[in-house]
């Protein structure tokens, strides 16, 4: 019982660690095409060495994708991105942040605004740090300039998901570098670079991947070659999404190579994620126990106009073996992983044995 806590503690750790380089956003990329860096059908070694070899493969790829959007102009380094190309400041010491919150605060680089969210478990550090807050409508994503302008960066770290109306208006302030958050682990790099301080993007890479290495030797030497499922609690439905076009099972499958069930799989050829009553239903045509009790919960919830369910999210994470956590990710937000369904083969034919809660 405690191995398999500690267990499911290391996949807590990686998987908050992973939001904390990616941040928050976790939604299924549009399209058929699968973009899986691994065939599901082969099953992979979970040895020291071959887990080596593969993040060391995984490491030169994203440097190379990393590098691959500075150049040298004019003797001023620039960084190309989704709105232009933007020359870079010598290191910067002022930097606003807008979105890239979780990988800023990452790295430790000299943040001077950024948005506070007090139910954000960076919320604490951030205004220990004494960083300016940056309001933001969530809902219209409309930035308070006046506040950036006060803050006088001398450089912006932006996510892309801004529109490019944001970008320009940000550019009047100071120059802005506009970052993908679905390809965290490029952005660290990047973000790291962009700021003068590339060391320390490749050292909270290494320090990442050392923890995936050790969460995926604990969890498969519990579970072997089981299948696994991800689902998220949403206010209105839980979904189930594709093997490769959602950033967590990304995580889950490539990092800690959780074997995917083949109806996850499946979902990569057909449509982008799977609402609760495309769940297969178990015997007698009922959905797993643990699954209807949380729609039943989520159903009472709905009516009585409270928000969604995140029976999970405030659970901490039970063991941060190494300090794998860091500094800045120790804390009880999780609200990617309430639930994790797991798979087993019975009689040569899959099939679900209900929720394996991750705390329990």
């Amino acid at each position: 019982m405690r191995n398999r806590l500690l267990t499911w503690g290391l996949l807590v750790v990686l998987t908050v660690m992973s939001l904390a380089l990616g941040g928050c956003g976790s939604h299924a990329a549009s399209g058929s095409k699968s973009t899986a860096l691994f065939d599901p059908a082969v099953v992979r070694a979970d040895t020291p060495e071959t887990i080596d070899a593969e993040l060391a493969a995984r490491f030169e790829k994203t440097k190379k994708a990393a590098d691959k959007m500075f150049a040298e102009e004019e003797g001023h380094l620039v960084i190309a991105h989704k709105y232009g190309k933007t020359i870079l400041p010598e290191h910067p010491q002022r930097i606003a942040v807008i979105g890239l919150e979780d990988t800023a605060v990452s790295l430790d680089i000299p943040i001077a605004a950024a948005h506070l969210t007090k139910s954000s478990y960076l919320y604490p550090l951030m205004k220990d740090k004494g960083i300016v807050d940056i309001p933001i409508n969530a809902e219209t994503k409309t930035i308070n300039l006046e506040a950036v302008q006060q803050a006088k960066p001398d450089l912006i770290l932006m996510r892309d998901s801004y529109d490019k109306n944001a970008y320009n208006a940000l550019s009047k302030i100071a120059p802005v570098v506009a970052l993908d958050l679905q390809k965290e682990e490029v952005t660290a790099l990047a973000a790291a670079r962009a700021v003068g301080q590339e060391e320390k993007g490749e050292a909270r890479l290494h320090a990442y991947y050392g923890c995936a290495k050790q969460a995926r030797m604990a969890i498969k030497g519990n579970i072997g070659d089981a299948t696994v499922a991800f689902l998220r609690v949403m206010q209105k439905e839980i979904r189930l999404y594709p093997y490769s076009a959602n950033a967590t099972n990304r995580f889950m499958y490539e990092l800690l190579n959780l074997r995917p069930d083949p109806m996850v799989v499946a979902l990569d050829k057909t449509k982008n994620n799977l609402a609760i009553d495309g769940v297969p239903a178990g015997p007698a045509g009922r959905l797993p126990r643990h699954l209807e009790r949380l729609r039943c919960k989520q159903r009472r919830q709905q009516r009585g106009g409270r928000q969604a369910l995140r029976g999970t999210a405030e659970r901490p994470a039970l063991a941060d073996p190494a300090g794998c956590a860091g500094r800045t990710h120790a804390r009880r937000r999780f609200h990617h992983l309430e639930c994790a369904w797991a798979h087993r083969e019975r009689n040569g034919h899959p099939g679900p044995r209900g929720l394996a809660w991750l705390w329990q």
